[in-house]
């Protein structure tokens, strides 16, 4: 059996599929940079070697996965060596779909795909791919559960048995030109799909679909019947049926994750009891809504990094806590602040306390270093952050903090705790 060589093995979807292919009985090595990431530890726990980048990684009789950002000495050294090189999406779609049940959205794929998966791991042979590094496969699997991204159209090469939208709009300007645009690549991949499961607010053509929603029109309709501070209490109505449910999370925006999972899940006739006692038990990915708590200060780590998914969290944070909000926000990428610049001061002007971090880049964009002083200026109050600024609100359990961005924001909470 080759080898198989990962280049940006610490991606969040290139550390899930290693971890899937590790569980298949394959040899992975990868490479990345020096830089901690997350995702690395679970490749560590099963000793996958992780190598910093470098020519001599490359070697004859190797399959080589890249990541989608990479094109590098070592991708150029295996070009020239004419190895089997696949894209990560390209790998997924040859060697790894069975019955693809394929999770996008601009908001939620994540939490989404993880929520079916935990429902369907203990009873069905599934592999399992999603966005937060984590992966796991049976040797016989049944299902592929896949987050699918809409990035640069990478979803569009899958054609999934189920597809899963969770929610449509604009984002990733530095490829999408608008909503139009966006809904295009939304209205393709819906098309390469047997069957469509999508929020009932977004108009996609497929002739057969389930719509989820809040509204009595929708073929799974929601009504939430009690909402406080330990979660929601629901009934859902699907083929005139009743269904009720205890969830234990916080903000609307979590509910429609549910819906999104309990379509799928009736859909292959899973029963209420499997589903409660799963979604009971479940746990948010990583880096969503994560909540910590130092010497009774409420902490929380949250990916949020479009105003839509940083007011969803707001609304969470309010239904759960009754605190005063400092966020310390890290915008990511230029080209996203730069076209949603009205949004993110409108929704960061919600909390109470706004730190800014510096833009966290993408290496395939130019640096423009003045709309960081853009989004300060337009955010009423938003200082720059520091951890100097931050220590008047440290030890103040009137105030939870928020440490919220796709970038490394996070890594400021562990410089915290020694401040708490």
């Amino acid at each position: 059996m080759k080898e198989i060589f990962m280049i940006g093995i610490k991606g969040a979807g290139m550390s899930a599929l290693a971890n899937v292919l590790y569980d298949l009985g394959y040899k992975i090595s990868g490479s990345d940079y020096s830089d901690y990431f997350y995702t690395e530890k679970s490749l560590v726990n099963k000793g996958i070697q992780i190598y910093n980048f470098s020519i001599d990684n490359i070697k004859e009789n190797q399959i080589i996965i890249k990541g989608n950002a990479f094109k590098n000495d070592e991708y150029k050294k295996a070009l020239n060596l004419n190895l089997e090189i696949y894209g990560y999406n390209e790998f997924i779609e040859k060697k790894i779909v069975k019955n693809l049940i394929a999770i996008s959205g601009t908001h939620g794929k994540t939490t989404t795909t993880k929520m079916i998966s935990t429902i369907l791991k203990e009873e069905y042979s599934i592999c399992s791919i999603i966005g937060d590094g984590t992966g796991y496969a049976k040797k016989n699997y049944m299902y592929t559960i896949l987050e699918a991204c809409e990035y640069k159209d990478h979803f569009l090469i899958h054609f999934p048995k189920t597809a899963i939208i969770t929610n449509i709009e604009f984002d990733h300007p530095d490829y999408f030109n608008d909503l139009t645009s966006t809904y295009k690549s939304f209205q393709k991949f819906a098309s390469q799909s047997e069957k469509l499961i999508i929020n009932g607010r977004y108009n996609i053509d497929h002739t057969n679909k389930i719509t989820f929603g809040f509204e009595d029109e929708d073929d799974v309709y929601c009504k939430i019947i009690e909402k406080d501070s330990k979660g929601y209490k629901i009934e859902i109505k699907y083929l005139e049926i009743i269904h009720e449910y205890q969830l234990p999370f916080y903000g609307d925006y979590m509910v429609l994750n549910f819906l999104a999972t309990f379509s799928f899940c009736k859909s292959i006739g899973i029963s209420d009891k499997k589903i409660q006692k799963e979604i009971d038990n479940y746990k948010l990915p990583d880096r969503r809504f994560q909540e910590t708590e130092i010497n009774g200060q409420i902490i929380i780590d949250d990916y949020a990094h479009h105003p839509s998914e940083i007011k969803s969290l707001f609304d969470g944070v309010k239904q759960k806590y009754n605190k005063k909000i400092v966020v310390i926000f890290q915008p990511h990428t230029y080209t996203r602040t730069k076209s949603l610049l009205n949004e993110f001061s409108d929704v960061l002007n919600l909390a109470d306390v706004v730190f800014i971090d510096k833009i966290f880049s993408s290496v395939r964009e130019n640096i423009d270093e003045t709309l960081f002083l853009k989004l300060l200026k337009k955010t009423n109050g938003a200082k720059k952050y520091s951890l100097i600024d931050l220590n008047v609100y440290i030890g103040n359990l009137d105030y939870l903090l928020i440490f919220m961005g796709a970038g490394t924001i996070n890594e400021e909470i562990e410089k915290l705790r020694e401040n708490i």
